[in-house]
C-alpha cells in the first residue's frame, strides 16, 4: 500500500530512530514486454539533529512484480551509477536476493514451448538459441538489456511445429548480462538470460 512503512532494525534502545523503508509510489509499466505492477521503495535513516527527527535518504529501488529488484541507486547523490536487475527469477534461474510483489495476474508459463539456454553461455559475439514449437504458430524472439528495452529482434514470424536453431551474433554490443524471451501468439513464453563476454 501506497505510504506503507517497515522498519529495518534500530540505532538505538529508542525504538524512533534507526533505518526503514516507505513505498513511495505504485505504478504499472511493461518491463521485458510483459504489463508488471512497479513500487519505488526509499530507504531512510532516521535521526534526532536539534532535538528534531530528520529522515535521511539512503536508496532507492525499483520492484517489478513478477522480477523483483530491478533497479537500485544508493543515495541521492548520483556518485555511484545505479545498480539493474538486482535480484529475480527468470525461467528458474535466480539472480541476486528474491523480494516478492503478489501480481494474481502473472500466469504460468506453457511448458508444451520449450525456449533452451544458449550455447555457449558465456559466450564471445555469437551464440546458438534452440526453441520448440508444438505447433504452428506465429513466433517472436527478441533480447533485451538490462532495462527492459529490446536490443534486437532475432526472429519474426509464422513457424511449423519443430525445433529452432537461431546463432546469434551481438557484435557492437556491450559486454554483459542480457535476456532472451520467446513470445508465441503474443503471449510470452519463456524467458532466459545470456552473458556476453567480448
Amino acid at each position: 500500500m501506497l505510504g506503507e512503512e517497515w522498519w529495518v532494525y534500530h540505532l538505538t534502545e529508542d525504538t524512533t530512530q534507526g533505518v526503514f523503508k516507505r513505498i513511495e509510489s505504485i505504478y504499472t509499466g511493461t518491463y521485458f514486454g510483459e504489463e508488471r505492477i512497479f513500487k519505488e521503495i526509499y530507504k531512510y535513516s532516521r535521526e534526532i539533529i536539534d532535538n528534531e527527527y530528520l529522515d535521511l535518504l539512503i536508496s532507492r529501488e525499483i520492484l517489478a512484480s513478477g522480477l523483483g529488484v530491478v533497479l537500485k541507486y544508493i543515495n541521492d547523490s548520483w556518485v555511484r551509477p545505479p545498480e539493474y536487475l538486482v535480484s529475480a527469477i527468470i525461467s528458474g534461474d535466480t539472480l541476486g536476493t528474491i523480494v516478492g510483489i503478489e501480481d494474481p495476474t502473472l500466469k504460468e508459463p506453457n511448458h508444451d514451448f520449450r525456449l533452451s539456454q544458449n550455447y555457449p553461455n558465456p559466450f564471445n559475439s555469437s551464440t546458438i538459441i534452440s526453441y520448440f514449437v508444438p505447433l504452428s504458430t506465429t513466433i517472436r524472439l527478441n533480447i533485451y538489456n538490462l532495462l527492459g528495452e529490446i536490443v534486437l529482434q532475432v526472429s519474426d514470424g509464422f513457424r511449423g511445429k519443430g525445433n529452432y536453431e537461431i546463432i546469434v551474433n551481438l557484435n557492437g554490443f556491450p559486454s554483459g548480462v542480457y535476456i532472451y524471451q520467446l513470445i508465441a501468439n503474443s503471449k510470452i513464453i519463456s524467458s532466459k538470460k545470456m552473458i556476453y563476454l567480448k
